[in-house]
């Protein structure tokens, strides 16, 4: 049965790729002619008379089939309006760059040419006149803790399943509003009986991954097409991001003690260690590996998206007005995690998060630091071309469960 359904899933994939493959190379054909009509259109408008000048750019670039233009390695961004200065802003990826964007002379039109991998993909924003915005002519919006950013894709980059389907939803979310000292959700796959016994997956910062993350559509999916086997998911919600994910014990406690209690009580879970699993990013990583770090018999694997792993080995930490001394807490992470895997998922792009910290460089770093004082300890570092984004979270999600509980 196993194999029936890995050789059925593999063809689905292989088919998907070959369906990418043909639509990419039929766009492209169309993106270099978009860029060649875009340039164009910048060398004739000097030749138009001022009064026909915006006219004529707005009739060229109803032309144009789809912003940003996308070639081979490069994305050219556009933005049309009355503006002073206008500003490209990789910001929400957390890759840092801002490119302030060439005006045409005389004219609202400003654009932006870079490149990028073949098979990136990206969050940006525009900044006009000192206010963000989305890309008014990109229709791929995403949102996220902190707004909304557009987004585009490279024409090699890999889509996963899970975002070509129609969303599914045949499992259960129950949420605990008043059951425990926090709010939580629980997620129930499609079929759940009290006579089977599932394994859990605890999800920090569960709000985030449920809105943004979409990790209830995910589960789903790769449940409904057996992709992954049934699953509890445990969303759990935080008061304040900051505090609970830098070392809070009251946090900690929560999740090792009352909630693991409350699902033994309520929930047919597999009550031992290599059934429960842990699913974090950001900041939620560092609190991760806290709590793993303080009870290495509950929890069997740490999922580690766009973690903050720089933290780990940081002698004393400085997050915006909070500051925490952690001379030894690399050292016990390497005493205690020895029976634990990590999987970490990485952005190329992740090399100023939070306006400052390249955690890019702090997850290569860590994991070379892991596999040189603790070869025991099972750990795989994935490197995608993006940046700190959900897209990337969510579009790894179901490959590091499936990895993290095999």
């Amino acid at each position: 049965m196993f194999d029936f359904i890995f050789i059925t899933n593999n063809y689905k994939k292989f088919f998907l790729i070959l369906f990418i493959f043909c639509i990419t190379s039929f766009s492209l054909l169309f993106s270099v002619d978009d860029r060649s009509r875009f340039y164009s259109l910048i060398h004739d408008v000097s030749n138009v008379t001022d009064i026909n000048k915006e006219k004529y750019i707005k009739s060229e670039l109803d032309k144009i089939s789809l912003f940003p233009i996308v070639t081979k390695n490069t994305a050219l961004f556009v933005y049309y309006g009355d503006a002073k200065i206008v500003v490209f802003s990789g910001q929400p990826g957390g890759w840092g760059v801002r490119e302030k964007m060439n005006r045409v002379k005389n004219t609202n039109l400003f654009y932006i040419e870079l490149q990028f991998e073949k098979d990136a993909s990206l969050d940006y924003q525009f900044i006009v006149d000192g206010k963000k915005i989305t890309d008014p002519f990109n229709s791929q919006i995403r949102k996220n803790n902190i707004g909304k950013s557009s987004y585009f894709k490279m024409p090699e980059f890999l889509e996963y399943l899970s975002s070509s389907h129609d969303i599914i939803q045949s499992g259960t979310l129950v949420e605990h509003t008043k059951d425990c000292s926090r709010v939580f959700s629980v997620y129930l796959p499609k079929g759940y009986t009290r006579e089977l016994h599932y394994k859990t997956i605890f999800f920090i910062d569960g709000y985030q991954y449920l809105k943004y993350g979409n990790a209830r559509h995910l589960l789903d999916f790769a449940i409904e097409n057996n992709i992954m086997e049934p699953v509890i998911g445990v969303f759990i919600h935080s008061k304040n991001r900051k505090t609970d994910f830098l070392l809070n014990d009251e946090y900690s406690d929560f999740i090792t003690v009352e909630l693991i209690n409350f699902l033994r009580n309520n929930y047919s879970t597999i009550d031992n260690k290599n059934s429960r699993f842990i699913v974090a990013n950001d900041l939620g990583v560092y609190e991760s590996l806290y709590i793993v770090k303080n009870n290495p018999h509950l929890f069997s694997g740490i999922i580690s998206q766009g973690g903050a792993l720089a933290f780990t080995y940081q002698k004393k930490i400085k997050f915006e007005n909070i500051v925490i001394k952690n001379k030894s807490f690399f050292h016990e992470i390497v005493k205690n995690l020895n029976s634990t895997h990590l999987y970490l998922i990485c952005g190329v792009y992740e090399k100023k998060v939070h306006n400052k910290y390249n955690y890019y460089k702090g997850n290569k770093r860590f994991y070379d630091k892991i596999v040189k004082s603790s070869p025991e300890t099972i750990i795989q570092l994935k490197l995608f071309n993006q940046g700190h984004s959900w897209g990337l979270w969510s579009d790894t999600l179901i490959d590091s469960i499936l990895w993290i509980m095999n």
